[in-house]
């Protein structure tokens, strides 16, 4: 079962309130896809070798209790899997468990991909009372959302029903994690044990992320007591030794003492978690914001961790007339989740989690620069479970469209691929993504989807994939990891997968040869693995033409001109992989030689108040030619004249010289001496030296 796996991204797990209603239509659904695992029999995990990069191939799992057909390490305090991180060094995995008010952690096998339980106290935080775990009184009641700090050093989570934010310690060696003792162990918006009080800042939080340099936290939640009602975003300063966070701004919907007035537009549902995705740079936040079917844009201040609405129809997009949103239709009805692709040029939506709404994954070009989005326009930029406006339809098994209840979408670190959970189906899947543009496209056959229960033609992992929610890839891509909510039978859990990736390419030998002429055409080998067809190769910068993959392990190609000097070279394949050999291949200027400056006429003209030595030289390459005139022990130029040449050619030289030299030769002629410098653009400076007489003045 073994395989090769890529995937790193942050998600926020969501698990809908409304779904522990037992009327609801979505769970009749469920409960006839369940009954037909019992017409089929339990099945194991069916599929296809991989083959392609981005399948996905069972590999461990984690449940509540043993589940018939699977070799699952079981864990009774399962129960509800929410949310799901990988720790920065990816030797663990955290579980946010909403059923059981815990978070757990987990040891990970680098090689095989396997989660196991820390053993002991340090294996588990927990609300109240459950088996070793570390009791963390009271301040853990319905956690709904789980960051890790960059580096690594501390967990926080966000707790819905305490209205708290509470700090983990994690033991960088064992992985194990403990609550931070005393009052910076917690925030929370009242009187809770110990904790920090931050009131009217942390009510109902449903979602806590990170700033990508660790300094600053951001928890999301309501307005308490607003109305109508409405979000706000807490910024916490966060101590980079202790883990210990301090409130230092905030942006709310509506007037609250200490924060920047924002607008109707984020209005989140923290019942489903509602965290802010933060761009790479670290320049911009955005939020899906649920209640005010609205995908909100912050400026971040880097320095300061403040937040700015973005003002204008630029700030937002809305589904609906909502001053001053840009307006895109329903296709943007109840965002639930963000993502931003790890270049920072594509941001992901969530949408549709409400009733029986079409839900859709929605794709918006982010401009690096500035931060700005833009919805990619058709198919290409929006997914719907059913018919809707021009969107792509994604159902590969044929189900039932109302309400797919799409949690995550989870892009490879290579930007290959990306994951997608559907709540409602117990299924997760697999898109191919376009690295440059950032559309997503839905596969055919076994590898376009695995299922808890069978729907062909997806590949059946029996008995897994139960109402999941949250994607954690593994910073080093080869774990895909899916939390289990466990909505139809009680129980929660975690998949993990493989991942099929394909290694970056490498140099592995000189290029040969590593030196040709500036002027190019030379004919270069490149030795390495991994290379693919197609792959485009630059030399200093410059595109190689004739490129020919003659296998994975040899590339040829001609370079281009350049300027002298030691260059890299860079082979990128079509998946956008790419390897760089650092000043590989020189390129040498062509020798100059005298020849390359030869004189070919020279006149004097004579006058009463000047005479002007005219001088027509040839180069043979662009440069820059300098001519002086000086009498024989002269030290100081009677002339200097300087002209450039932007190739080969003849180039004219002119030093007039006034009435001061004519003075000096009124009884006779001088001798003069004439000195011509060529500096080319590539090679040596040559000079070459003449006799010129001035004549006497009549």
């Amino acid at each position: 079962m073994a395989g090769t796996l890529a995937t790193v991204s942050q998600h926020d797990l969501l698990l809908p309130s409304r779904l522990m209603n037992p009327q609801s239509s979505r769970m009749h659904r469920m409960a006839v896809l369940s009954a037909v695992v019992v017409l089929f029999g339990l099945l194991g995990m069916t599929r296809v070798a991989a083959a392609s990069i981005g399948d996905i191939e069972l590999r461990s799992c984690n449940a509540r209790a043993a589940i018939a057909g699977q070799q699952c390490e079981v864990d009774p305090g399962l129960v509800s899997t929410a949310d799901l991180q990988l720790s920065p060094d990816g030797r663990n995995a955290y579980a946010l468990v909403r059923g059981s008010n815990a978070v757990m952690a987990f040891a990970r096998d680098a090689d095989t991909g396997v989660l196991t339980r820390i053993p002991g106290a340090g294996g588990c935080v927990a609300n109240a009372s459950l088996g070793n775990c570390t009791v963390a009184a009271g301040e853990l009641a319905s956690p709904i959302s789980l960051a890790i700090s960059p580096d690594g050093a501390h967990l926080y989570v966000a707790a819905l029903a305490s209205s708290a934010v509470v700090v983990l310690d994690r033991d960088a060696v064992t992985g194990a994690i403990a609550p931070k003792a005393g009052a910076d162990g917690c925030v929370s918006n009242g009187t809770l044990g110990a904790c920090n009080v931050a009131a009217g800042f942390v009510y109902s939080p449903g979602g806590v992320s990170l700033s990508p340099d660790g300094r600053y936290a951001y928890v999301v939640g309501l307005q308490q007591g607003a109305s109508p009602p409405g979000g706000v975003v807490t910024v916490f300063a966060r101590d980079a030794t202790t883990g210990a966070l301090a409130r230092s701004s905030c942006v709310s919907s509506r007037a609250l003492a200490g924060c920047v007035g924002g607008s109707d537009a984020f209005y989140p549902n923290t019942g489903v978690g509602s965290a802010l995705a933060m761009s790479p740079d670290g320049n911009q936040a955005y939020l899906g914001a649920r209640f005010s079917d609205s995908l909100v844009i912050f400026d971040r201040d880097a320095a300061s961790g403040a937040l700015t609405l973005r003002p204008g129809a630029a700030g937002c997009f809305s589904s609906v007339a909502l001053d001053p949103c840009t307006v895109i239709g329903s296709v943007l009805t109840a965002p639930i989740h963000t993502t931003v692709s790890a270049d920072g040029r594509a941001v992901y939506v969530n949408a549709g989690g409400s009733a029986e709404a079409i839900d859709t994954v929605l794709t918006f070009t982010r401009d690096p620069a500035t931060g700005t989005l833009t919805l990619k326009q058709g198919a290409s930029g929006c997914l719907a479970s059913d018919v809707l406006s021009d969107c792509a339809v994604i159902n590969p098994a044929g189900l039932p469209p109302g309400n797919f209840d799409s949690k995550t979408v989870a892009i490879s670190p290579d930007g290959l691929s990306a994951y997608i959970t559907s709540y409602n189906w117990n299924m997760v899947l697999v898109l191919d993504r376009d690295p440059r543009t950032g559309v997503l496209s839905q596969r055919s056959g076994p590898s376009a989807c695995v299922t808890g229960v069978v729907a062909a033609p997806c590949t059946l992992a029996t008995g897994l994939l139960d109402t999941p929610s949250a994607v954690a890839i593994s910073p080093d891509g080869t774990s895909v990891y899916v939390a289990e909510g466990g909505y139809l039978n009680g129980d929660g859990g975690i998949a993990g997968f493989a991942r099929t990736v394909v290694a970056p390419p490498t140099i592995t030998a000189a290029i040969s040869p590593d030196s040709g002429p500036a002027a190019g055409g030379t004919s270069i080998t490149i030795t390495g693995t991994g290379f693919q067809a197609g792959a485009t190769v630059t030399v200093g910068g410059n595109a190689c033409t004739g490129v020919n993959v003659a296998s994975a392990s040899s590339v040829t190609c001609t370079t281009a001109a350049h300027a002298a000097g030691a260059s890299d070279v860079v082979v990128t394949n079509t998946d956008t992989q790419s390897v760089t050999a650092n000043g590989a291949f020189t390129f040498v200027a062509p020798p100059v030689t005298p020849a390359a400056l030869r004189l070919t006429r020279r006149s004097v003209v004579a006058s009463r108040r000047s005479v002007t030595l005219r001088s027509v030289v040839r180069v043979e390459s662009g440069g820059r030619v300098q001519q002086s005139v000086r009498l024989p022990a002269g030290r100081r130029a009677l002339c200097t004249r300087l002209v450039s040449a932007t190739g080969a050619g003849s180039l004219t030289l002119a030093c007039v010289m006034g009435p001061a030299v004519r003075a000096s030769v009124r009884r006779h002629a001088v001798r003069v001496r004439v000195v011509t410098t060529f500096t080319p653009v590539n090679g040596t400076p040559v000079t070459s030296s003449a006799w010129a007489t001035l004549p006497r003045r009549r």
